[in-house]
């Protein structure tokens, strides 16, 4: 699994995502469009997002395999200039894949795809990289 982490005061959840969130802590809507939109305009396959209890997910197809892409937003609360959140995603694998030896070739292209597109977004502070 790769993880982005980083600050924010962008991708504000609008009224009709707030109404469809599981946990009412946690947004992540708003950003898991913009970077499905992102990337489905760079020619990489992916589905809409949907709301989950840690944010929103979306899938992408990259290379042949399959991603699970996570995205999660504290809320926003009153007065507060930055929230944190991240970006996270793991290949999806079928059970006869489990036994084969792991290609992680898909999964570094993909990390540094996503390492671009979040790096071209200023309002994304204190970007990181984690494993």
């Amino acid at each position: 699994m790769c993880v982005f982490w980083f600050d924010t005061s962008e991708f504000r959840d609008d009224a009709a995502a707030r109404t469809r969130r599981i946990n009412d802590n946690l947004g992540g809507f708003a950003l898991a469009t913009w970077l499905s939109d992102a990337l489905g305009e760079g020619g990489v396959s992916v589905t809409e997002p949907w709301e989950e209890d840690h944010g929103c997910d979306f899938y992408i197809e990259f290379e042949g395999k399959t991603f699970l892409c996570a995205c999660c937003l504290e809320d926003d609360y009153e007065g507060a200039r930055d929230r944190a959140g991240y970006v996270c995603f793991r290949r999806t694998k079928k059970l006869r894949e489990f036994f084969a030896r792991d290609d992680k070739s898909a999964e570094k292209k993909l990390s540094a795809l996503l390492a671009e597109i979040l790096a071209k977004r200023p309002e994304l502070r204190n970007l990181k990289l984690g494993e």
